[in-house]
């Protein structure tokens, strides 16, 4: 549980690193992720970083074996949503790299 928990905090700082190359990108390239949608897809995955916090504070506190199960299963399914929604985000922002790849080598063809 730790150590999935671990993981999407680290993809979460490895996002908000990421925003400002991304918004630097814009800029210059025709890329599908606005500077709006990746605030909002971070804010997302902020708040579904969140949930999982609390369902598994809820976890560690259950009294009885059917309160754990049940946090248990909210728990899994959180981690899960969160992953998903990591994967949604950086499938967009491979599309986009390869797009601006793509024009560079463009631009610099002879």
């Amino acid at each position: 549980m730790t150590e999935g928990l671990a993981e999407a905090d680290a993809r979460l700082k490895q996002m908000n690193v990421a925003n400002w190359r991304h918004n630097l990108i814009g800029l210059y390239f025709d890329v599908t992720l606005s500077y709006d949608e990746l605030i909002a897809a971070n804010n997302k995955s902020h708040e579904l970083y969140l949930k999982i916090l609390d369902i598994g504070s809820k976890l560690r506190a259950a009294d009885s074996e059917e309160d754990s199960d049940r946090y248990l299963g909210q728990y899994s399914v959180g981690i899960f949503d969160l992953c998903n929604q990591y994967d949604k985000i950086y499938d967009i922002l491979a599309s986009d790299m390869h797009k601006v790849k793509t024009a560079l080598h463009q631009s610099f063809q002879v």
